[in-house]
């Protein structure tokens, strides 16, 4: 009989470990990780001026004039890995909603949570941005660290409500139901007080939060690439982690509760 698994053997210092390999997924992960790396050095390549794609290769590889070292190496890379990083965040996340709500069109923005990141973010810019005008180093430290405390902020303030709210019985929908409904719900909430913010705050600032809604990876450098890999290599494994309790909960949310899945936390 014809399998799409292949058995790989592996050889360790007490022996062999066995491991199986679905081939279809390792043909789609090869060709979507060479893809990746194709538009990467492609997006490299593209900018201000247009740089071939061997002056590209040898800009990372050093062997290029220092210009085009500079480049490539210090304003484009950085660029393109941190594009890379959050696409990977994102897709991670996206997967993690679909499969705890059992919806393959649910994504984070549905649960509320981007715009609870977004209504936390905009207020600390109209609020606190207008108080420190002025003071150079301090409005500048309030936008590196105090934005983004407000978009976490924002964010589990969302996930709390949802799932607070949707914690109880509402009719006879199952749990999954009620937090996409809820979610949508607060969505429309944190949503109508962006465009307040928006609205009654100052124009300077009002135009600021909006490019940063909008989102840019214009002026992207390696501390931005520390930042989020750091947080990749934190929150990545404990994502994995849920991939068993997802997989029940994909048989429904009874049939994972028989199993000994906690429902409750696993939503958390």
């Amino acid at each position: 009989m014809l399998t799409a698994r292949s058995e790989v053997l592996l050889s360790t210092g007490g022996g062999r470990l066995s491991v199986l390999v679905d081939r279809r997924s390792a043909t789609a992960t090869g060709a979507l990780l060479g893809t990746v790396v194709a538009l990467a050095v492609l997006s490299t390549a593209l900018g201000t001026r247009l740089l071939p794609i061997t002056d590209v290769l040898a800009g990372l590889a050093g062997t290029a004039d220092r210009g085009v070292t500079l480049t490539v190496r210090e304003f484009r890379l950085p660029r393109t890995v941190v594009a890379v990083l959050v696409g990977m965040a994102l897709g991670t996340a996206g997967a993690l909603t679909q499969a705890l709500t059992r919806n393959p069109l649910a994504s984070p923005d549905v649960l509320g949570v981007v715009n609870g990141a977004s209504a936390g973010a905009v207020l600390v810019l109209i609020t606190a941005g207008g108080a420190t005008a002025g003071y150079g180093g301090a409005a500048a430290g309030l936008s590196e660290v105090g934005v983004p405390l407000g978009a976490v902020g924002g964010a589990l303030l969302s996930a709390a409500l949802v799932l607070g709210i949707a914690s109880r019985r509402i009719g006879a929908l199952p749990g999954t139901q009620r937090v996409v409904l809820v979610g949508i719900i607060l969505n429309a909430v944190f949503l109508g007080l962006v465009q307040w913010a928006l609205t009654v705050g100052d124009v300077d600032q009002a135009t600021k939060a909006a490019v940063w809604l909008t989102g840019s990876l214009h002026g992207r450098g390696w501390e931005h690439v520390s930042a989020v890999g750091i947080t990749l290599i934190v929150l990545l494994p404990l994502a994995l982690l849920l991939r068993r309790p997802l997989e029940a909960v994909a048989l429904g949310e009874d049939v994972a509760a028989a199993l000994g899945i906690p429902m409750r936390r696993l939503r958390l």
